[in-house]
């Protein structure tokens, strides 16, 4: 009888329904101990395809119930009774059962079984409901089962048969003629046993595979197992002696001995004792097997120079799949550099890698992901417990999921054979800490000076990592500053793409690095890979869509994904997966999130990464006035209120808060948009008359890190810790960046002055920054908010003003020179102020040249400005030098200014222009960028030079005095009533002016010097009937006039 009857698996099943009935009470002990049983039995019996085998088990179960039963009756009768008589007879009885022998004949047993089923399965009941206990099988039961010759797997696991149940099965082996599988996990076989089996084993000519995991067959044992794998070197393919607690020369001799094995594709020896002498063994099996598939070497705690041997010969092993290396060393440089190298071979094969608890850090977490963007094979790779760091991750999930890295985007689609599906990836319990060191390479901000030492594998990543980056027009490498080992040195460049970087391993290489990482474009989006994944993820889709396989796969995933958010933190969380994204992509994922925390944590990493520059404030409208509250205390002001499309402004950034890091990344990429327009600024006038010009720093200024002056360079990188502050200034304006000039409607800026009219001028500062990001204007229209306040706003509201509206005016070139907004609106001190935020060579235009101008030549930027005017004295027709002094002197500009400028000394000048030269250079404006100055409001000729001067005058007495009485009454000493040249002068540079402030009365001088050419002209003006006297009247009449 070769098969289980129809009514053998009819009583199976009823056995196992009935037992699942018994089960429902969970608060029933015995029924949990019979469900362990009923388990383990299922499971025996699944494995073990003889059928022979399987029902001699069964009806062994059987049998022992019914013992079982029996004994428990005589226990009971014995109870109920209570005599001598009795109790003598029921231990008998008891000794009779308990010493029937537990070896049965095979066939009888199978009869019997046929015979009494009925009656077998009532016992069974019986016994199950009333006792509920675990009937272990006998060994015996299975050692004579072993007869059966035709059985090819036989899995006797967890048997606790010992080293006499080893012996007793190692003499029926031989009669397995077809044997080719045998498991022996968790038997407590010692080296008796083993020895015993090691025997057996040569006389089993089929035996392919041998598991004896979770035993303990010592050093003698495994001496034994490695002779006998000699015997069976041409046909054994698995060997698996995990968990025997081995010592570092038994195992050394076991894997020496498997070089010999050919065909061995399967090898386990994890929870040993992997020392260096079995790495050295393990390491010259590599080199010499040419068949391994799967290679498990967990928990064996290889360190240093043994991980870096092992890793190095996994390059021999070309057949490799499956690569278990956790809780080992393989994380450190040489090791991991070893496993990259292996990962990139075009025929690597390796679909699952376990690094997890291997030390792997961001640098070794950014050596791996390079290599897995390399790699076709790859489906899962286990990271568990890995000190990472949050650039290590990043860069693991980027490469995980085929997304490109921000500047590392390969030319070529490396993973041409790779399935569409991502990789699989772990990181349970691994630390994401976002506190990186200072020196951490991150790809996505490149910049920086460096100083590496190539014969480490992290440091030639980075130079790889920068050598594509530059492929890919993102940066460069300031090649003419290049060192090795203090000598000049040209690295070349990447050229060969379906070839890894050429990069040298000796040496110490220094060099700078340029960052040209520009801010997001329109059609900049999330790739829609990532995109849908994170939809899927994300996505709460209930369940009535979704097949339980496909439930459970999605609450898996997104139980960890969300665990990991709450890990590292949500916004870092987020910044994981977010590079550029579309405002409608943004406003979608939103929408899934229905918890408040969730939904500010996303808004806040995708506030700055919108290739839309007004798409952040749409975004707003999907929150409700709590959720944009609580932003904007998250995000903070810096944050929450910045306008990219309008970033002139002064910042003050804790580069240790995310978002405000952020902000400053975002400065440093617009800063790299503008270099064109400062190289071709820097260009042009290098060619002008004056003499050499110093590079100045136009964008970034009054840069301070920390409190001390900080200048900016093309290779800076931005810190991670400390307080940033300066003055950005837009080099571009809106005819750069548009075609379409488009100012605000009237009734949109009606509607504005109203709104800021009612919320006073620290709210309307805000509001008109913030429409600055969407709207152009006219200057009338800054004319108009300047007005709009009076003296009621605070002092710096009109330098603000004209701060935002620096680089989003049309006609901006009515902003500047003598006849400009900023000349005619602002007072001198508000003035002062705005050259000191913006820069005077920023607030230097040469259509609108035409101004008065107080050089100071050993400040750069005034130097800067004086050898422009000496350029245009040369290369423009007629009078343009008018009044000018050098020192307080009068001068005239010498010729040896052209060649070069002096670098000291104060120099004022009015420069005038003729005509002709007015009309040309306002063609050229608007012909440069259209409609940039729409009214003729350059002053011509030199007529305008008096009036100008005087009004001058008028301001800095205004600085001075309260009015003309208080003027008067302090320059006239002597009581006159009147004053003449001399006295007039002199009274202005005596003036004394009492400071209240301070505890006890002070005078301090306040002198107002006039040049002479400004003298003569002011006294001429005020002393109307030619006198040579002028008295208060004369001089109301003069104020009120300017």
């Amino acid at each position: 009888m070769n098969a289980f009857s129809d009514e053998d698996l009819d009583l199976m099943r009823r056995v196992e329904e009935d037992a699942a009935r018994w089960l429902g009470d969970e608060e029933d002990e015995e029924a949990k101990s019979l469900s362990v049983w009923i388990d383990a039995l299922g499971e025996t019996l699944e494995k073990t395809e003889d059928p022979l085998l399987r029902r001699a088990m069964f009806s062994s179960f059987l049998r022992r119930a019914e013992e079982q039963k029996k004994s428990d009756n005589i226990e009971q009768e014995q109870e109920d009774a209570g005599s001598e008589d009795d109790e003598e007879q029921a231990d008998e009885d008891a000794n009779h059962a308990s010493s029937v022998s537990p070896t049965y004949n095979l066939e009888e047993e199978m009869n019997d079984a046929f015979d009494e089923k009925d009656e077998l399965e009532a016992s069974y009941k019986e016994y199950c409901l009333k006792h509920g206990k675990t009937a272990l099988l006998p060994v015996a039961d299975v050692i004579n089962a072993l007869k059966v010759k035709t059985i090819k797997d036989l899995d006797c696991s967890n048997y606790s048969m010992g080293d006499s149940g080893a012996t007793c099965m190692a003499a029926y082996l031989h009669h397995l003629l077809y044997l080719e599988t045998l498991k022996l996990t968790g038997n407590n076989i010692h080296e008796a046993g083993m020895l015993a089996l090691a025997k057996a084993f040569r006389d089993c000519e089929h035996l392919k595979a041998i598991v004896l995991d979770d035993n303990r067959i010592g050093i003698a044992g495994a001496r034994a197992l490695g002779d006998a794998s000699v015997d069976k070197a041409s046909s054994l393919e698995v060997l698996s002696v995990s968990n025997n607690k081995l010592t570092d020369p038994a195992l050394a001799y076991v894997i020496k001995q498997l070089v010999a094995c050919n065909r061995l594709k399967f090898l386990s020896i994890a929870m040993n004792s992997i020392g260096d002498a079995s790495c050295d063994s393990l390491t010259k099996f590599c080199t010499k097997n040419r068949s391994l598939e799967n290679l498990n070497c967990n928990w064996g705690y290889i360190r240093c120079k043994s991980a870096e041997e092992v890793a190095n010969s996994l390059r021999w092993v070309s057949t490799l799949t499956h690569l278990d290396l956790g809780w080992n060393g393989f994380g450190d440089p040489l090791p991991c550099d070893a496993i990259c190298a292996e990962l990139r071979r075009k025929t690597c094969k390796i679909r699952f890698l376990n690094l997890s608890h291997n030390r792997v850090n961001p640098e070794t977490s950014c050596m791996l992901a390079s290599a897995i963007e390399a790699n076709n094979s790859i489906k899962t790779i286990i990271l568990d417990g890995n000190p990472m760091g949050k650039i290590g991750c990043r860069r693991m999930l980027k490469a995980c999921h085929h997304a490109e890295d921000e500047g590392l985007e390969d030319h070529h689609a490396r993973r041409t054979t790779r399935d569409k599906n991502e990789i699989q990836v772990s990181f349970k319990n691994c630390s994401f800490e976002h506190n990186q060191v200072t020196s951490q390479f991150n790809p996505s901000e490149p910049g920086g000076e460096y100083l590496l030492d190539m014969e480490n594998p992290y440091s030639r990543l980075i130079v790889s990592d920068l050598l594509k980056i530059e492929a890919r027009s993102k940066g460069q490498f300031v090649r003419h500053a290049m060192m090795m080992d203090g000598k000049p040195y040209v690295l070349p460049k990447w050229k060969d793409f379906d070839q890894e970087p050429f990069v040298p391993d000796l040496g110490e290489l220094e060099f700078r690095f340029i960052s040209l990482r520009k801010f997001a474009k329109a059609t900049d989006k999330l790739p829609d890979s990532i995109f849908q994944r994170i939809l899927l993820k994300f996505e709460d889709r209930g369940g009535a869509s979704m097949t339980p396989e496909e439930k459970r796969h999605w609450l898996h995933n997104r139980y960890h994904l969300l665990r990991m958010a709450s890990r590292i933190g949500k916004l870092e969380f987020f910044d994981l997966y977010m590079t550029s994204v579309t405002v409608c992509q943004a406003r979608m994922l939103l929408s899934i999130l229905q918890n408040t925390e969730d939904r500010i944590h996303f808004v806040a990493t995708v506030y700055l990464k919108m290739n839309s520059t007004a798409a952040p404030r749409k975004l707003l409208n999907d929150l409700d006035d709590k959720e944009r509250r609580l932003l904007e205390s998250l995000l903070g002001p810096e944050s929450y209120h910045f306008t990219p499309n309008n970033p002139t402004g002064h910042y003050r950034l804790d580069l240790s808060k995310h978002d405000e890091r952020e902000v400053a990344l975002r400065l440093q990429e617009l800063r790299i948009d503008q270099d064109q327009v400062d190289q071709e600024l820097f260009s042009t006038v290098s060619k002008h008359a004056g003499g050499s010009r110093n590079r100045i720093e136009l964008v970034w200024r009054n840069t301070m890190h920390n409190g001390e002056p900080f200048k900016y360079k093309l290779h800076f990188s931005v810190p991670t810790s400390g307080v940033l502050e300066l003055d950005f200034v837009e080099l571009l304006k809106p005819q750069d960046k548009t075609d379409n000039l488009i100012c605000i409607s009237d009734e949109d800026w009606m509607a504005f002055l109203e709104h800021v009219k009612e919320v006073g001028p620290v709210k309307a500062l805000i509001a008109f920054r913030l429409i600055s990001n969407t709207e152009l204007f006219l200057t009338h229209h800054v004319k108009e908010l300047l007005c709009c306040f009076g003296k009621e706003a605070p002092e710096t509201f009109r330098v603000e003003v004209c701060v935002i509206a620096f680089a989003r005016t049309i006609d901006w070139h009515e902003l500047f020179g003598a006849s400009g907004l900023f000349r005619k609106t602002l007072s001198k001190t508000e003035r002062r102020m705005l050259t000191q935020r913006l820069g005077a060579v920023n607030l230097f235009d040469h259509v609108m040249a035409v101004d008065y101008y107080e050089l100071d030549a050993s400040n750069e930027e005034d130097r800067w400005i004086m050898q422009e005017i000496v350029h245009f004295a040369v290369a423009e027709p007629g009078e343009n030098c008018v009044n000018e002094t050098w020192n307080g002197m009068d001068w005239e500009t010498p010729k040896g200014w052209v060649q070069e400028a002096p670098k000291f000394g104060l120099y004022t000048v009015y420069y005038c222009r003729e005509r002709e030269t007015v009309e040309k250079v306002m063609a050229e404006a608007n012909a440069k960028h259209p409609c940039s100055l729409e009214n003729d409001i350059i002053p011509v000729g030199t007529s305008w030079v008096d009036d100008f001067m005087l009004h001058q005058i008028k301001e800095k007495l205004e600085e001075t005095f309260l009015s003309a009485e208080d003027c008067f009454e302090q320059i006239d000493r002597d009581g006159g009533g009147t004053l003449d040249v001399k006295e007039f002068a002199t009274g202005l540079v005596q003036v004394l002016w009492i400071d209240f402030d301070l505890p006890a009365l002070t005078w301090t001088q306040l002198g107002i010097w006039l040049r002479p050419h400004e003298l003569r002209g002011f006294f001429s003006k005020i002393d109307q009937d030619g006198s040579g006297q002028v008295d208060l009247d004369e001089l109301q009449e003069f104020w009120q006039e300017y």
